[in-house]
């Protein structure tokens, strides 16, 4: 009779012989009982001369999932079969898996972070150039955009500003001469309404741009409703007959 001792603190080994029975065991009982092992899967392979599975994962014969191998001792036809505890010994494997697995979370939480950084660095300006441009649309022209990237989002805020201080300029000239030629109509007006006989100015498509009050009271139609038509609407012209 034969008894080995466990491999390691949490493994065994044994010995079967060529029938798959136990011949050495740490428990003495196993080897008294003369238990077959020929379903323990490298006693099996043994008994099928199967030399294609070295390592393998399976339930002994205690019902524990276990990591075992055989080794054939050649001079009496016996297998030797180590075991060790499937959690035991894939432990390292765990720990390298949950290592990497927490590097993992770690990259991807500070690649997160990058992102959003980068994201609000690009999308701020972005929506500062967009509030620009409502206020723009809303007629606000001294509306100032403050954006400092040293990028090309700048350079935009810097073509804004320009284009609505040219915008403002023209504005405010536009506006000086309506005012300049309303005041100049002002005093035509006044001019006009002086003088007994009708006066009708046309541009050159005979389209009226002034009526006096004369020329109102001889055609029965008021400024406002001969300003801006042709002027055969208004008043009919005749040249001999014509």
């Amino acid at each position: 009779i034969l008894k080995v001792n466990a491999v390691g603190k949490q493994g065994r080994a044994y010995i079967v012989n060529e029938k798959g029975k136990v011949i050495a065991h740490p428990d003495i009982s196993q080897v008294l009982a003369q238990k077959n092992f020929s379903y323990i899967p490298p006693v099996k392979a043994f008994l099928q001369n199967d030399q294609t599975k070295k390592l393998d994962i399976y339930n002994n014969d205690l019902n524990e999932q276990v990591i075992g191998a055989g080794a054939l001792v050649p001079q009496v036809g016996w297998l030797v079969v180590a075991e060790q505890p499937a959690s035991v010994a894939l432990k390292p494997i765990y720990q390298i898996f949950f290592f990497t697995l927490s590097l993992l979370t770690i990259v991807l939480i500070v690649a997160s972070l990058i992102t959003f950084v980068f994201a609000r660095r690009i999308v701020s300006p972005i929506e500062l150039i967009h509030q620009a441009y409502e206020r723009f649309g809303q007629g606000d022209l001294n509306y100032k955009l403050s954006i400092q990237t040293n990028d090309e989002i700048e350079d935009l805020a810097v073509g804004f500003n320009q284009m609505a201080d040219k915008l403002r300029i023209s504005i405010d000239n536009l506006q000086k001469d309506r005012a300049v030629i309303a005041a100049e109509r002002n005093k035509m007006a006044v001019v006009l309404s002086g003088i007994s006989d009708a006066v009708i100015a046309t541009d050159l498509n005979q389209n009226i741009v002034l009526f006096n009050l004369a020329a109102q009271e001889l055609t029965g139609f008021n400024e406002e409703e001969a300003v801006g038509k042709p002027i055969g609407q208004v008043v009919r012209l005749y040249d001999q007959g014509q």
